[in-house]
């Protein structure tokens, strides 16, 4: 279980600059409240811990149309980072549309990979579905795989640096993400709300995957128009 002081409140009191000014233009509060941990967990290994070493590297993101690798590959492609999105068949519209690469989801995704790109590797590899070992022979020696939960993480191997993503707040980065947000460059995308008193079926649905976008918990004071009706409500 985790030991970790996390709760969930309606009210809590948080610095300056850990807090996310609403992107203007028209966005709602439910989409608003997905950039300040999974966009930012996102941007931090595709800039800070640098999955790539400049415009024009490769990398490959597996689980591309899902909460965090949506994100990653739309930060991505902003960096001038060239992407393999590793997806289900109905997700290749929507990718290849932000400009990536799209390889289908299968039982060998390092081999799909491999066969998709000049060279045969990437230089790092966001691994949002957590596939661990069976994905990280795309990587070329001496890259990066950056793995969503420790326990798919690989082991190191070939010279590849293997971490893992981590939210910090960070107010320098949330601000440039809601530059993006307002830009029209970066899609919060929400595939469903829940109100606080149903956060177990939220839970059950994060534990089972699947769905495009994030989940998010709306709080009784937040208006309907607020709340977004374009996204689904239960």
């Amino acid at each position: 279980m985790n030991e970790s002081p996390a709760r969930y409140a309606t009210v809590t009191v948080v610095c300056g600059d850990r807090a996310l000014v609403v992107p203007a233009g028209g966005h709602a509060v439910c989409r608003a409240a997905r950039a300040p941990v999974t966009a930012v967990a996102t941007w931090s290994p595709l800039v800070a811990r640098g999955l790539s070493t400049g415009v024009g590297d490769r990398i490959a993101v597996t689980g591309a149309a899902g909460a965090i690798g949506g994100f990653a590959v739309q930060l991505a492609r902003h960096q001038g980072l060239r992407v393999v999105a590793v997806a289900a068949p109905e997700d290749e519209p929507y990718l290849t549309g932000l400009g990536a690469t799209f390889v289908a989801r299968g039982d060998h995704p390092a081999y799909a990979v491999r066969k998709a790109v000049p060279g045969g590797v990437v230089d790092g590899l966001l691994d949002a579905a957590s596939l661990g070992t069976s994905v990280i022979g795309a990587v070329r020696d001496g890259g990066s795989f950056v793995a969503v939960t420790p326990p798919n993480a690989p082991a190191a191997e070939r010279g590849i640096s293997v971490g893992l993503v981590q939210a910090r707040a960070d107010g320098a980065e949330l601000a440039e993400l809601v530059g993006l947000v307002e830009s029209g460059r970066l899609d919060l995308r929400v595939a469903r709300t829940f109100p606080f008193e149903r956060v177990a079926e939220a839970h059950t649905m994060l534990a089972k995957g699947g769905f495009r976008g994030g989940v998010v918990l709306v709080a009784d004071f937040v208006s309907p128009r607020d709340a977004d009706a374009g996204d689904r409500r239960s």
